[in-house]
Parts: structure tokens; sequence; C-alpha cells
């Protein structure tokens, strides 16, 4: 079990409830506005997993977002989330959506609360474009998309889930006016890349959310 660095305590991260935040190694992309490039590139020593844990324990924690990197790429996702789930806790995942196959199998064992899926681009040429990652096209979003939109709980509840856009290129209203038919979604929230571009030694977006 792997996580490369943790929040302890965050008020963003986890909408309507206060959470701890954990992050994992590595990512399958390699976007132009990165904001946790140091996450990319998984180093093999770097592991806080049981201080993570020990510290969820101890202060009684009930909400945690994974986040990364990519959540989906570590090959330990699926025994962090289920031993969170064990103690009770609610947990969030953020993901960039490339994975449909990985997070079909956590919803289908009911092991995620709230899901964060980053849209990359309303087309698959600014996705693959700004990722640079040619296996990633709009329409594997848009799978992933659907299995979370589907999907239902034991409860025969759905999923909460929220789509997130970081504005980093110039769109016309109809170019937002079909993604948003195609992916069959009413708003999404976006996010402006700070003034400076600055992403050294981040793990946090200096963030100007809108929704449209």
């Amino acid at each position: 079990m792997s996580i490369a660095d943790f929040t302890p305590v965050s008020l963003i991260d986890y909408p309507g409830k206060i959470s701890s935040t954990a992050f994992t190694h590595g990512c399958n992309l390699n976007c132009r506005f990165c904001h946790n490039p140091e996450l990319v590139v998984q180093p093999s020593s770097y592991n806080v997993s049981s201080d993570f844990f020990d510290y969820i324990k101890k202060n009684n924690i009930n909400a945690v977002t994974i986040t990364g990197g990519e959540p989906l790429i570590s090959p330990h996702i699926f025994e962090i989330i289920k031993k969170l789930k064990n103690m009770n806790i609610s947990v969030k995942l953020d993901t960039n959506g490339s994975f449909p196959e990985k997070l079909k199998t956590l919803l289908q064992n009911d092991l995620l609360d709230y899901i964060a899926l980053d849209l990359k681009g309303l087309s698959t040429d600014d996705i693959q474009y700004v990722t640079r990652n040619k296996n990633y096209t709009l329409d594997i979003f848009l799978v992933t998309l659907n299995e979370i939109k589907t999907y239902k709980t034991f409860k025969g509840e759905t999923v909460n889930f929220e789509i997130r856009h970081t504005l980093w290129k110039a769109y016309y209203a109809d170019d937002f006016s079909q993604f948003l038919k195609s992916s069959k979604t009413k708003r999404y929230p976006l996010e402006k890349l700070p003034k400076d571009n600055s992403t050294k030694n981040q793990y946090r977006w200096k963030n100007i959310r809108q929704t449209i």
C-alpha cells in the first residue's frame, strides 16, 4: 500500500465535508498545466501510508479525498479505499476519467461516496493536446461518465459526482453546448489557471470556481 503524501485537514476538497486528503503516486497523463507534477513520476521509496492511517484513526476522521496523480493507476487503490470504507469513512475519488473499467469495479463494490471527474478538453483533439496522451479520447471520458451516471448503490441510490474542467483555452459557446449535449450534463465547475501558471511544489490550485 503506497500513499505519496497527505493533507491532515481540508475544507475544500470534499464538498460539504471536512476531510483529509491523500495523494497517490503516478499518472498516465502529462498535462501541460499539471498541478502536481512531482507525483507524475512515481518515487519508489516515499510512502506515508502508515502515518496517514495512524492519523485517520487517532483523529476520528470521517471523510477522505483521494487524489493524485491519478489514483486509479495505483495498484493499491482498491486496498486503500476498502480499508477506509471498513473504517466507516466516506471516500471521494478525484480521477481523470481514463480508466472506466477500474472505476466501474470500485462502483460495483460500493466503495465510493463522491467522484470528481476531471474533463481535460471538450474534444478528443483538445484532450490529447493538453494531456500529451494519444490514447485518451473524449469517447473514453464519456464511457466513464456514463458508468458514474448509471450506477446504483446497494441501496438503489446514485453516487454523488461532479465534472471539473480547467479553463486552459478560449471556447465558443457552441463548444460548451455541444459537449453538454453529448454528455447529457447540465452544468459543471470551471477552474481558471493561476495567472503565473506556477505549479512548482504545489498540491493545490489557487481555485477560482465558476459553474455553467
